[in-house]
């Protein structure tokens, strides 16, 4: 069930990216860590479309299912981590993105011209 619910979140998430690809294709920017995570995910998944739960003879216990959920539980675990990392880059970048505004602005002053802010204030006391 469990599974059912992390491919529905995948396809969920390609379907946001317009990508054709399969559920458990990974993504270009995750760690180590995940990209295992989601190798024993498809791992699973291949030996259950392999060998399908027919009836009780087929299923190996509860013991695949822990594992199975073992797997999933430590993808989500390293996803959570990628994504505070993200967080944290993006915040970076941010920041960056501030800073080289602000020069922008001081070289634009140096240069006597116009930022583009202070021509729509320009421009908006005009029409008034």
């Amino acid at each position: 069930m469990a599974l059912m619910f992390l491919r529905a979140r995948c396809s969920q998430a390609l379907r946001k990216s317009k990508a054709r690809t399969p559920c458990f294709k990974m993504p270009s920017r995750h760690s180590r860590e995940t990209t295992r995570c989601f190798e024993a995910i498809s791992r699973i998944s291949a030996s259950k479309k392999k060998n399908p739960p027919h009836d009780l003879e087929n299923v190996r216990g509860l013991e695949e299912v822990m594992n199975q959920n073992d797997a999933i539980k430590d993808t989500v675990e390293a996803l959570s981590r990628d994504n505070v990392e993200l967080r944290a880059e993006i915040e970076d970048l941010r920041v960056e993105n501030r800073d080289l505004r602000r020069d922008v602005e001081e070289v634009r002053g140096l240069l006597g011209q116009p930022s583009p802010r202070s021509l729509a204030e320009t421009y908006l006391s005009c029409i008034d």
